[in-house]
């Protein structure tokens, strides 16, 4: 048996005993087991920082507004009225965050059809090329018949021949 660098316990390397593989099998199911946990951790931590990423953009999109709501009162308070000056400032959009979450939503419905066109494409080449490959078999069995039964032909018809030059007077 060969032993690995990262093997947790030494075995021997001529025919270790029953004991020896169950220890040897113990030690390597424990190593496994805190291998998963430790990835069930990091995929813990991951998802927080997913869902922290999440509360900080709803809140920079609610910074946003807010900024654009200010910047709205301190034109009014600039400009007032509906001056022609007015008109012609640009004003800040307010971002609805569901509208936000709707073009996400969108960008992935987008992607899934994408993948689900690919797979569709996939799926029918492989018909095709099963299709193909059956046609092919047959076409291989009836070649194969016909030389069978070409070969017998002329190995009849080369005995016949045989028999009657042997045998004429």
């Amino acid at each position: 048996m060969s032993q690995s660098r990262n093997t947790p316990l030494k075995l021997r390397p001529s025919s270790p005993t029953s004991i020896e593989m169950v220890e040897h099998l113990l030690a390597i199911t424990q190593r496994v087991n805190s291998h998963e946990e430790r990835i069930s951790t990091l995929e813990v931590d991951i998802m927080t920082v997913v869902g922290e990423t999440s509360r900080s953009n709803a809140a920079v999109l609610n910074q946003v507004n807010t900024l654009s709501d200010v910047v709205r009162e301190l034109r009014d308070v600039l400009i007032p009225g509906g001056g022609v000056m007015r008109q012609k400032l640009i004003t800040i959009p307010k971002i609805d965050v569901e509208q936000v979450r709707s073009v996400i939503d969108h960008e992935e419905l987008e992607r899934r059809r994408r993948e689900s066109i690919r797979i569709r494409e996939d799926d029918t080449e492989k018909k095709r090329l099963e299709l193909e490959d059956k046609l092919a078999s047959k076409r291989d069995a009836k070649n194969a018949r016909i030389a069978l039964y070409t070969t017998l032909g002329v190995g009849i018809f080369i005995e016949i021949l045989r028999l009657l030059i042997t045998h004429s007077p």
